[in-house]
């Protein structure tokens, strides 16, 4: 769009021109005029040279003439002033018909003048008036764009702002992320060090329990050995007496049975008491060995039922661990994501501030010019960014 004063500079050049132009005009007629003139002089010379050529040549004829017929001087002055008043009529006819000719040629270019001028006033008052609509529609453009720019601007500013909270909000995340994420691999090295630590226990607990189950079955073996020879020796016992009481003397056979019997009763209740205590051990020994062997079965089992419950527990926090993982490795990547529309935004702010010039305006047509403005009011009048969107829905959630 090109300035009200550019126009009117413009304008008045124009009107010099035309004037110089009408000046050139007027000289050019004057040197035409002139060049008539000179042309007229030049007519009436070549038509008397001519007649005085032929006269000069024709008097000294009649001058022979007259001096061979001696014929009287009046004649020959009568027929010179005779072709004096032809060449004078004929000049003056020429200079008459000169001047109509000259006179219809300026009066044809004053009107063909007159009419330009006319035309060129009508052209200058609507310069005018297009001037003034364009100086009314640049003042108003301009007023729109600067306001426009200033919105664009306080929103470039509060984007930057937004931009920058993010900025330290994601930072700050993901140095929470990362201490977070130190932690949890902290956390999953001592678990799995724990872990270890019990399938080596469990491990030597299950082969204690199997040397505890060879153990036991040693003790019965050795519990049917003793079994087997405590009968053997019953019977070798009872084969004893019976030798016993079959060489006795015969002296005793005068003895009473009654003592005999006591005899037999006393050796039978001695022996009765050897085996007895000896049952007694080996039923205590083995009542012992069964009771530790039990109290040792029922820790192995706690110990195993605790164990067992610790690496549910392990794995249960591993699993957690790993969606607390994967969550903060989402979030990181959607905070560290770049939101084109803000360039976007930034572009069209600096298109507008480019065009908001009057240099730029000036340069431009009216139809790139309306273009730029369609593109502008689009990218001003257009949805709300999301980032303002998203600011807000954090607040609320705030």
């Amino acid at each position: 769009m090109i300035p009200y004063g550019q126009r009117i500079n413009k304008n008045e050049k124009h009107e010099e021109r035309l004037v110089m132009f009408t000046n050139q005009q007027e000289d050019s007629e004057r040197c035409e005029s002139m060049e008539l003139d000179n042309k007229i002089r030049d007519m009436i010379e070549r038509n008397d040279s001519p007649d005085l050529k032929g006269a000069t040549p024709g008097a000294t004829p009649r001058h022979r003439n007259s001096c061979s017929l001696k014929t009287p001087g009046k004649t020959a002055s009568m027929a010179y002033s005779v072709q004096g008043t032809t060449r004078m009529s004929a000049a003056e006819s020429s200079t008459e018909h000169a001047e109509h000719d000259q006179s219809s040629s300026r009066k044809n270019l004053t009107s063909s003048l007159e009419q330009k001028i006319r035309c060129l006033e009508k052209q200058r008052k609507e310069l005018l008036e297009v001037n003034q609509q364009w100086d009314q529609q640049f003042r108003s453009m301009k007023e729109l764009y600067e306001r426009k720019v200033a919105e664009l601007k306080m929103k470039l500013e509060a984007a930057e702002r937004f931009l920058s909270s993010q900025e330290k909000e994601r930072l700050q995340s993901q140095r929470e992320s990362d201490r977070l994420h130190d932690h949890t691999r902290q956390r999953l090295q001592r678990e799995e060090k724990e872990k270890e630590t019990l399938s080596e226990e469990l491990h030597e607990l299950k082969k204690e329990n199997k040397l505890l189950k060879e153990k036991n079955a040693l003790v019965s073996k050795k519990k049917e050995h003793y079994e087997c020879e405590i009968k053997r020796l019953n019977k070798a016992l009872q084969d004893a007496l019976k030798i016993e009481c079959s060489s006795f003397p015969e002296d005793c056979l005068g003895k009473s049975e009654l003592e005999c019997r006591h005899e037999e009763m006393r050796t039978e209740m001695e022996v009765l008491k050897q085996q007895v205590q000896i049952y007694e051990e080996d039923f205590k020994k083995e009542r012992s060995d069964r009771e530790r062997l039990n109290q040792e079965k029922e820790t192995l089992q706690q110990i195993i039922q605790t164990s067992q419950s610790e690496l549910n527990r392990l794995n249960s926090q591993i699993k957690t661990c790993q969606m607390e993982k994967e969550k903060l490795e989402k979030q990181l990547k959607q905070v560290c994501c770049p939101s084109p529309k803000i360039i976007n935004l930034l572009v069209t702010v600096e298109i507008v501030t480019l065009c908001s010039t009057p240099t730029c305006i000036s340069k431009h047509s009216s139809s790139s010019w309306f273009q730029l403005k369609a593109y502008s009011d689009s990218a001003v009048d257009g949805p709300e960014h999301p980032c303002f969107s998203l600011s807000t829905k954090m607040s609320a959630d705030r």
